[in-house]
């Protein structure tokens, strides 16, 4: 009996040691990376977008987890830690690489300006920040790359409200126009799609061809805001656009805050070129220049329709509530202002001057507290309408209390017809001007003017 409970009792201290020999061999036991993967094999980033890579080792408590990133071109994609910074247009391999057994796995980086490919509206190019609203000026302003991005055949599109008073582009001089010269236009299509772009910010009286476009020629602006613009700029102003060559569009768009210019400012467009057409825009900023100003438009030589503007107009001479002076073939119609228009010279509600046999104001309305003329000057082309003109007036009415020149005037052609605030506030006094309350005007009977429906 004795020797038995020895044997048991030595089995036991034989099978303890043998138990403990094997844990501390198990404790001591490494396991290792028999594979590597991405979350992602391929990425799309735009110019300094970033992108965070995971690496998934097999199994996932392999002993020696330490992996190294690295680029196949630093040029268009930097790596560190996983987080992959977009640097150039291109592609680039992104590889991860364990310590452990050499495994490896690979993402194709494809770096772009814009996501989209710009060959049609339905793939436009997006836009949806301030850096990539820049980089286009900065594509288009460069002559090396100008046919590429600003060619007739390129569609560009907003998708969300850009903020622009932030640094770069509300310090100094302010915002660079996107074609900032007539050396070469842009000629693409741009569909604002509903956004606005805010605090637009540029002061600088010496640059010609002042606005968030510089110049577009053959182009398409649409369906646009500008707001909170604090502009102040040279020749051909603009709040939208500094100059329209010819056959340009311009539809659907907005200006509010304060547009300063020199000659040819507006509140849309400081030139309209032949054969260009703005229509369904209207302006609430403050707009201030020298010759030719207006509150849409400070030169016209297109056709301008379904407009509006409720800010002051002030300059030197040839100032109107909606354009300053149109000349050659053109043609503004149904169109009203309702603020203060103020200058020495060529001064009226709608329009300055109409320059020209050929030119054509018809079907507008202006609603103009007053026409007033600085002290000083002792011209007498001021208008309820228009200031003087050589052209075409048909069918055109005015506040029948509006003041010009200090004084009520009565009914002609340079004056319209007078009709009291309360007829400017129904819907029939525009439609007997043949005016569209179908597609185009909107109007809350008796309280207010009308408004574009897209409003």
């Amino acid at each position: 009996m004795k020797t038995n409970l020895f044997l048991i009792a030595a089995a036991t201290v034989v099978m303890t040691i043998a138990f403990s020999a094997c844990k501390k061999e198990n404790v001591n036991k490494k396991t290792f990376v028999n594979e590597v993967t991405l979350n992602k094999s391929s990425a799309t980033l735009i110019v300094s977008d970033t992108e965070v890579l995971e690496a998934i080792l097999y199994p996932a408590n392999a002993t020696n987890s330490n992996v190294t990133w690295s680029s196949d071109d630093d040029d268009v994609a930097t790596v560190e830690d996983g987080l992959v910074t977009a640097v150039a247009p291109g592609t680039a391999i992104i590889t991860v690489e364990t310590e452990d057994g050499n495994y490896a796995a690979s993402c194709t980086v494809t770096v772009v300006f814009f996501i989209g490919d710009g060959m049609t509206e339905a793939t436009a190019y997006q836009i949806g920040t301030a850096k990539q609203l820049a980089t286009l000026a900065e594509l288009v302003n460069n002559p090396a790359t100008h046919e590429i991005w600003a060619n007739v055949n390129v569609y560009y599109k907003l998708i969300a409200d850009i903020d622009l008073n932030v640094a770069p582009y509300n310090t100094g001089t302010g915002w660079v126009p996107i074609r900032r010269n007539d050396e070469s236009r842009f000629r693409a299509y741009f569909d604002g799609d509903g956004h606005k772009v805010s605090g637009l910010m540029i002061n600088d009286n010496t640059l010609a061809y002042t606005g968030l476009f510089g110049r577009i020629d053959g182009g398409t602006i649409k369906n646009l805001g500008i707001v909170n613009a604090n502009i102040n700029g040279g020749q051909n102003t603009g709040g939208l656009v500094g100059t329209t060559g010819a056959v340009s569009v311009i539809e659907n768009c907005y200006v509010t805050g304060i547009v300063s210019g020199g000659n040819n400012t507006g509140g849309i467009t400081g030139v309209t070129g032949t054969n260009s057409n703005v229509s369904s825009c209207y302006v609430t900023a403050t707009v201030n220049g020298n010759l030719n100003v207006g509150g849409v438009a400070g030169y016209n030589a297109g056709i301008l329709t379904n407009c509006y503007t409720t800010g002051a107009v002030s300059g030197n001479g040839r100032i109107g509530g909606v354009v300053g002076i149109t000349a050659l073939t053109n043609s503004i119609t149904k169109c009203y202002a309702t603020g203060t228009v103020s200058g020495n010279d060529r001064v009226g509600g709608i329009v300055g001057w109409i320059n020209g046999s050929t030119g054509n104001v018809a079907d507008c309305v202006a609603l103009n507290s007053s026409v007033e003329r600085y002290s000083g000057s002792t011209s007498t082309d001021f208008g309820r309408v228009a200031g003087f003109s050589t052209g075409i007036l048909s069918g055109n009415v005015a506040r029948n209390d509006m003041e010009v020149l200090g004084s009520v005037t009565t009914d002609s052609l340079l004056d319209g017809t007078g009709i009291n605030l309360d007829d400017a506030k129904k819907r029939m006094t525009y439609e007997a001007l043949d005016w569209d309350f179908t597609t185009v005007w909107t109007i809350q009977e008796g309280t207010a003017y009308p408004r574009l429906k897209w409003e």
